[in-house]
């Protein structure tokens, strides 16, 4: 994969297989980074389009939360 030097997009799964899959998709041209991020998100209820944004937003609430207030351990403060 041809990615840009610091370049990273999360990929929220921990499903390695899904990962995989994505990769193929996108090809060697994709210009940034893959990067797995396993996170538990809640188990919303609703339509499959409310859950979709629900979770999304989540994930980047944890995500960006993450990188944004490391600590030298690695683990995120609130």
């Amino acid at each position: 994969m041809a990615a840009a030097a610091g370049r990273n997009v999360v990929f929220v799964t921990g499903n390695a297989k899904k990962l995989e899959e994505v990769l193929q998709i996108l090809g060697d041209a994709f210009p940034y980074r893959l990067v797995a991020k396993k996170i538990d998100l809640p188990e919303y209820q609703g339509e499959p389009d409310e859950i979709s944004i629900q979770k999304c937003r989540e994930a980047a609430n944890q995500v960006i939360s993450f990188s944004a207030f490391p600590t030298s351990t690695g683990v995120s403060q609130k």
